[in-house]
């Protein structure tokens, strides 16, 4: 918008979204990698369980675990952005710009059909469902029922935010023989924010066939300041000198 002959605001705002989904082989359980019998350290098909046909407890098993369905993960995606600013001239050719800029990334993943540790070692040791004791079978069809208490829905969200404000100058310091020499100056604030933030089970390793990390949060700002000069050598040839300073919190 045009406020006067020399003074121009302008502005921006944008918004995108995405939704995604994407599929995944079902869990592959390896007993050993889990944890899910606190007492040795991983999870553990019991000699007790009825299914077990080797009179001993096994943990060195492997379990594609095709009942609990394809691993969804339903992926939303959100990108705001405003930018706001001035611009204008100042006479003497010289102009000048200042903005702030806003933008920020969301990211919600649901992951769907997953299988829970700690579950599923209750359903290998037996769980009371309906008042029936009913136990996972890794090698055969298992009861609709066991299949629901392991499998679970497990959320994962992500954001990175970001604030901007700068302002630049620039203009013709003299005129040389060969032409203008030029200036350039500015100065620029900058914000980030991160968050990656998880569940209780992805913090203490307790979706099967998953990894196991901690939330992640972090923030910074950045000052910086620069000016270059454009200097004009002969009328077809120039120089320039540039600088820049930046210090990071």
């Amino acid at each position: 918008h045009q406020i006067t002959d020399s003074l121009q605001a302008f502005g921006e705002v944008s918004y995108r979204r995405l939704e995604i989904e994407s599929n995944a082989a079902p869990t592959p359980a390896f007993l050993i990698s889990g944890i899910g019998d606190s007492a040795i350290g991983t999870i553990n098909f019991p000699e007790s369980n009825p299914y077990n046909v080797f009179s001993e407890d096994i943990v060195d098993l492997r379990w594609r675990m095709i009942e609990s369905g394809n691993r969804i993960n339903d992926l939303t995606i959100q990108y705001p952005r405003l930018v706001a600013g001035l611009r204008g001239d100042i006479g003497f050719d010289w102009s000048w710009e200042s903005a702030v800029m806003y933008s920020k990334s969301v990211l919600s993943n649901l992951n769907r059909n997953s299988v829970q540790d700690q579950l599923l070692q209750d359903a290998l040791n037996g769980v009371v469902i309906d008042g029936e004791t009913l136990y996972a079978n890794p090698f055969g069809t298992n009861d609709p029922r066991v299949i629901d208490y392991f499998t679970i829905s497990n959320p994962n969200n992500d954001s990175y935010e970001v604030l901007i404000a700068d302002v630049s100058a620039s203009g013709v310091l003299y005129e040389l023989p060969a032409g203008p020499l030029g200036i350039a100056l500015g100065m620029e604030y900058r914000e980030d924010t991160l968050e990656s933030i998880g569940t209780i089970l992805n913090e203490t390793g307790q979706i099967v066939g998953g990894s196991e990390g901690t939330d992640t949060f972090g923030d910074r700002d950045v000052f910086s300041a620069y000016a270059g000069l454009s200097i004009p050598i002969l009328s077809t040839v120039e120089a320039q000198v540039a600088a820049r300073y930046e210090d990071y919190s």
